[in-house]
C-alpha cells in the first residue's frame, strides 16, 4: 500500500513550495528564521528516523514537522498577543501606557492604535531592518517557546527530576520575562516616533467618515483605519 507514502511526497511538496513563498518574505518577518532553526534541530534530535504510518514504514518527513511546528508555535503565539498582552499593555507599565495616550489623541481614534502607529511607521520606511522590528521579531521568538518550554518543564516535573523542574521553569520564566520586555519596548518606540517625527512629517493624512471611522494614508495611498474616539 503506497496512498501514506504519496500523501507524505505530496504533503513535503507542497509545503515545499509554501515555504518558498514564505521565504520571500522573510525580511519582513524574520523571527520564523531562529523559531524555525529550533524547530528542525529539535526535530532531528528528538524523532526517529523512521515512523510506521498505517503500517507502511516511511522515512521521518523532519522537515514537514519542524515547519508545521514552526507554524503552530507561531500561531500560539499570536493567540497569546491578542487574548493577553493586547489588553494588558493599555495598563500596565506606566511609561507604555503614557506613549500609547499620546499618541491615541494625535491620531485621535480609540481603536486599532497600535496597527494603524505600526503601517504608518512601516509606510514612512522606519520599520524594516531598523532595531524596532529587531525587537518586534525577538519577541515574537521568545513568545513562541514559552509554550514548548512550560509544556517540557511539566513533563520533567512528572518525573520528579529536580534539577530539570528547575531549569525547565527558569527558562520559561526568562523567555517570558524577555517576550515583555522586547514587546513593551517595541510598542513604546513604535507610539513616540508616530507621535512625533511621523505626523510631523506631513505626508500622513486622514479622512474621517461619517461613522466615526477615521482612514489613514500615506502620500495618497490607505494605510489603516481605526474608530475615533470622539464617537459613540
Amino acid at each position: 500500500m503506497r496512498t501514506p507514502v504519496r500523501f507524505w511526497r505530496t504533503l513535503a511538496r507542497y509545503l515545499g513550495l509554501f515555504a518558498s513563498e514564505a521565504a520571500k518574505n522573510v525580511a519582513k518577518v524574520p523571527g520564523w528564521v531562529p523559531l524555525a532553526a529550533v524547530c528542525f534541530a529539535f526535530s532531528h534530535l528528538l524523532l526517529p528516523d523512521k515512523l510506521t504510518i498505517l503500517g507502511e514504514v516511511v522515512a521521518t518527513p523532519r522537515e514537514v514537522i519542524a515547519f508545521l511546528a514552526t507554524a503552530l508555535l507561531y500561531a500560539i503565539g499570536d493567540a497569546i498577543d491578542e487574548t493577553f498582552f493586547d489588553d494588558l499593555s493599555k495598563r500596565w507599565p506606566s511609561s507604555l501606557r503614557r506613549a500609547r495616550i499620546a499618541v491615541r489623541k494625535r491620531l485621535r481614534i480609540r481603536s486599532g492604535i497600535y496597527r494603524v502607529s505600526l503601517n504608518a511607521v512601516s509606510a514612512a520606511g522606519r520599520y524594516e531592518g531598523t532595531l524596532i522590528q529587531m525587537k518586534n521579531e525577538l519577541a515574537k521568538f521568545a513568545r513562541s517557546l514559552i509554550f514548548p518550554a512550560l509544556v517540557g518543564s511539566i513533563l520533567v516535573a512528572l518525573k520528579t527530576d529536580l534539577p530539570g523542574i528547575i531549569i525547565g521553569f527558569s527558562v520559561s520564566a526568562a523567555l517570558t520575562a524577555a517576550y515583555f520586555w522586547l514587546k513593551i519596548d517595541h510598542m513604546r518606540d513604535i507610539y513616540d516616533l508616530v507621535a512625533g517625527d511621523v505626523i510631523s512629517d506631513g505626508r500622513l493624512s486622514v479622512l474621517e467618515l461619517p461613522n466615526g471611522v477615521r482612514m489613514f494614508f500615506w502620500e495618497g495611498k490607505f494605510i489603516a483605519s481605526g474608530k475615533s474616539r470622539f464617537v459613540s
